[in-house]
């Protein structure tokens, strides 16, 4: 016998199962090749090898298109990171149009956090600010992301933490080994 949440259970896996049915025949009808899930109000979603943001309707948010695209982090005032001709940069949306935050193209960028964003050019790491200038002049064998003050940085095989001005905090790990120990 079913008790009242028993059949709410067995009320809403049905109405889900059914919002997803319509959802995938949406989407094939559509032409998308996928639409990853909801990061707050905007997914990713694909068409004809090129990649954008669509809203819960599954409308484009934008008529740009970028050969890859990630998530806006912080909704619609967020950045995302785009990729388009084999270089990547960040994505700002003003309501109508997701465009480069800046000029400048970098090999791999990554989020912001704290500000500030992990960027690979010519194999060397650093990080950028929102107007995608280098936030300092040192250059790494890696970098992490911003958490408070510090982010991880490696060098010559040795980690050690990196204040937002990129100059080593005081505190030093010899190896990554040190740092799995932690």
């Amino acid at each position: 016998m079913y008790n009242s949440l028993d059949s709410l259970k067995i009320y809403f896996s049905k109405e889900v199962e059914m919002s997803l049915i319509v959802m995938k025949e949406k989407i094939s009808f559509l032409g998308y090749t996928f639409v990853s899930p909801f990061f707050g109000d905007l997914a990713v979603a694909e068409k004809d090898g090129r990649q954008f943001h669509v809203t819960f309707d599954l409308v484009p948010a934008y008529p740009e298109r970028y050969d890859m695209v990630w998530p806006f982090f912080d909704g619609w005032i967020g950045r995302a990171v785009a990729r388009d001709k084999g270089r990547c940069f960040h994505l700002s949306f003003d309501g109508s149009h997701a465009l480069p935050s800046y000029r400048a193209r970098y090999d791999r960028v990554w989020p912001y956090f704290e500000g500030l964003a992990g960027a690979e050019k010519n194999g060397e790491h650093f990080h950028i600010r929102y107007d995608g200038s280098p936030a300092y002049i040192q250059r790494y064998d890696y970098v992490g992301p911003f958490n408070g003050p510090l982010a991880l940085a490696r060098k010559n095989n040795r980690s050690f933490y990196i204040t937002t001005n990129g100059l080593r905090a005081d505190r030093y790990l010899e190896t990554e080994d040190d740092l799995l120990r932690e």
